[in-house]
């Protein structure tokens, strides 16, 4: 659902929200990283605006990726990822 170009999870206030949000401001995406139908869901995080079948910068992340505060590459969490990465 979109609203005023904004991608809504739900309550845009949940830490999925959040980390959503936080990756727009610093120029990436965090988007669907397997097939529809596919379980379960995985998301990877990519430059905005790069297109499917690209290396991302971090890919097959589970909610739970996500949300936790999980080291998942480098010893880094999604958010310092996000931040080292990001514009």
């Amino acid at each position: 659902m979109t609203n005023n170009n904004k991608v809504e999870y739900g309550d845009i206030s949940s830490t999925f929200g959040i980390m959503v949000e936080l990756a727009r401001e610093y120029g990436l995406t965090i988007r669907h990283y397997n097939q529809t139908g596919e379980l379960p869901r995985t998301f990877e995080l990519v430059y905005r605006r790069t297109p499917k079948g690209e290396i991302p910068i971090v890919g097959n992340l589970s909610v739970d990726d996500v949300v936790g505060n999980n080291t998942i590459k480098d010893g880094l969490t999604l958010k310092q990822i996000i931040e080292k990465y990001g514009k």
